[in-house]
């Protein structure tokens, strides 16, 4: 018995073991035989009560016990330290995938045990490289670590040998439930190990097939999102998506991002946050978002999702379309972000033309893909009450809606209340193009209000930014802002941007965000503010009041402050707007200090991994947190 990693360590990195005995062939595939041939010769030796089964499937060894009791079954893996440094967290959910396909290939249980062989990378560039020597095995057998059955509920591997592979020699090490690797003597002492694993006798059942996530082991399910950008260009819904998967990925799911097309850069930033991004092959003809249309390429062609995420009737049909032709046995979630007949009807001007057939048909869509989906998510109370209402009489068994509540950002810092900007800035977040929906007239008309009742300073008169500006609709949103403005009040028009740090700027530059919208879904321009301790006043035509509403209290108001009407008498809204102006204007530490407690009450009782643990209670895939919890947020 010889160690073979010595031989084997020039191996072009990557390589895995495919399923039973090779002929001895080219020279990459005749080192691979001898590692595995070396690795069952010597647990023959010490297992003499169990002999080697010749396998057809994809398990790489595996030796049955005379008496009939637990098999071992041995996985092997070969990677090189750049594959491995740049992906690990797809390995490890790779592995985990894994150890549950080989449990359920023994219904009375057996013993599992993984080799994981590193090679070092000859070319690697040094920022690549993972660290060198102990430092290199404690840093991998920390990832590794993760994958032990003892930390999965029943999924993963019994025991793990790490083997780390270099060209005039080889270092072996256990791994340990804490991520601390245990030093081997040599490969002999790392059999001895694998052979102690088989002596242990097994009364695990195999892992509960049913459902994605396999949640009869814990194992968090793969998940694939599919999304028309990574970047956010064009606004709210590429950002929610964006913060969703990242989400996701820390809550220990193996996470892909279908994208019509990405670059490097693009797959470089979201790996780093646990994310890969995968886009369909190329087909003549297709064009954009179309292309969503087509199998995703993923690593390997093996690679099915056990749940499939789309967001309204804009990428939901994709995800529909994915589900229904690729990926049947994958559960599919649909994000609401929009009621389309309270948003249609919102940009209806009296007097002006109807809207309804544009209402009509996208509601329709939406309310068709959300009774063909497994789970529906509504962003906010709003959304999560309008979709299930919308759903009712349908000849269709409704599916769970969940309130789903997106965390708040995390900007680094908020503004202190002792340091508010001097300038009595006003700002306004809006696709400014539809004035009339985003209540536009109603800031513009009580800042009139604002501006007569608050003397001037040094600082000047307050003012109203409007930040959304298209580039191509300014002169238009001019000449209609021009209609009502009066020569008293200074606007300022900002062209639209997805830049955080335009949008932050806009925010530390600013006494109070306004949202004067006749409807808002959610409302995640003010949210985003409430996320900087900045004030906001927000339209009680929106999921972001109803939110307020439920989780922050004032004293002996009958609403929140921060709650104000959009309907009724003009002339009486814009009083309420202009007053609850002043207020805040006039005693900015009293505001600010306000607008934190506003944040912490919402930051106490809403995060992103709550959330999208919600979301996994939901689908039967999460058996550590507490979904009877969850379940009080559902519709």
């Amino acid at each position: 018995m010889t160690d073979p990693l010595p031989i084997i360590a020039g191996l072009h990195a990557g390589e895995t073991f495919s399923s039973g005995w090779r002929a001895f062939g080219p020279a990459s595939g005749q080192h691979l035989a001898h590692l595995e041939y070396e690795i069952a010769g010597a647990l023959e030796i010490r297992l003499d009560t169990h002999r080697l089964r010749s396998l057809e499937s994809g398990i790489d060894i595996v030796l049955d016990e005379a008496a009939g009791t637990a098999p071992l079954a041995v996985e092997i893996k070969v990677w090189g330290t750049r594959s491995f440094g740049k992906n690990w967290r797809n390995r490890v959910n790779e592995l985990l995938g894994t150890s549950v396909r080989v449990r359920r290939s023994f219904p009375g249980g057996t013993r599992l045990a993984l080799v994981a062989i590193l090679i070092d990378d000859e070319g690697t560039a040094s920022s690549e490289r993972l660290p060198s020597g102990a430092s290199r095995s404690s840093h991998v057998a920390q990832q590794l670590s993760g994958v032990l059955s003892e930390r999965r509920d029943g999924a993963g591997f019994d025991r793990v040998i790490l083997g780390l592979a270099v060209e005039r020699g080889s270092r072996w090490v256990s791994v340990t439930s804490d991520g601390a690797p245990a030093e081997l003597r040599d490969f002999a002492e790392a059999m001895d190990q694998i052979a102690e694993t088989a002596r242990v006798k097994s009364d695990q059942a195999a892992p509960d097939p049913s459902g994605p996530g396999n949640e009869g082991t814990g194992l968090s399910p793969r998940i694939l999102l599919v999304a028309g950008e990574w970047k956010s260009s064009k606004g709210g819904i590429s950002t929610f998506n964006r913060d969703l998967a990242v989400a996701f990925a820390e809550a220990g799911c193996e996470v892909h991002v279908m994208l019509p097309q990405t670059d490097p850069t693009e797959r470089d930033l979201a790996l780093k946050s646990g994310v890969t991004l995968v886009v369909p092959p190329t087909v003549p003809g297709l064009r954009g978002t179309e292309a969503l249309l087509t199998r995703p390429r993923f690593e390997s062609d093996e690679y099915v999702p056990d749940v499939i995420v789309g967001h309204g009737r804009i990428l939901g049909p994709y995800a529909y379309a994915l589900q229904s032709s690729f990926f049947g046995q994958a559960k599919r979630v649909h994000f609401v972000h929009t009621d389309a007949e309270l948003l249609e009807s919102a940009k209806e001007k009296s007097g002006g033309p109807s809207r309804m057939l544009t209402a009509e048909e996208r509601q329709r869509v939406e309310t068709e893909l959300a009774v063909s989906a497994d789970l529906v998510a509504g962003v906010g109370p709003l959304l999560a009450e309008s979709i299930e209402h919308a759903m009712r009489g349908w000849p269709h068994t409704r599916p769970r809606v969940l309130n789903f509540l997106p965390g708040l950002r995390d900007w680094g810092a908020t503004v202190d209340p002792a340091d508010v900007s001097p300038r009595r800035q006003v700002l306004l977040v809006a696709r400014a193009e539809d004035m009339h929906s985003k209540g536009i007239h109603i800031a513009v008309s009580a800042m009139l209000k604002v501006v007569e009742r608050l003397q001037s300073n040094r600082y000047g008169r307050p003012i109203l930014v409007v930040r959304g500006v298209p580039a191509d609709e300014a002169d238009a949103v001019k000449a209609r802002i021009d209609e009502i403005l009066s020569p008293h009040v200074e606007v300022v028009l900002r062209r639209y941007s997805t830049d955080e740090t335009a949008l932050k700027l806009d925010l530390w530059q600013s006494r109070v965000v306004v949202m004067p919208s006749r409807h808002e879904g959610f409302g995640l321009a003010a949210y985003e503010a409430i996320a900087a301790a900045v004030p906001v006043l927000v339209s009680a035509d929106s999921g972001l009041a109803r939110l307020l509403i439920e989780k922050v209290h004032d004293g002996e108001r009958g609403l929140p402050r921060e709650v104000l009407p959009v309907r009724g008498d003009d002339d009486a809204i814009v009083e309420t707007w202009a007053n609850a102006l002043v207020e805040t204007l006039r005693d900015p530490e009293a505001a600010f200090s306000r607008a934190a407690f506003v944040r912490r009450a919402l930051a106490a009782d809403i995060s992103w991994e709550d959330s999208v643990q919600q979301v996994l209670c939901a689908l039967g895939s999460h058996r550590s947190h507490n979904c009877a919890v969850s379940a009080a947020t559902k519709v």
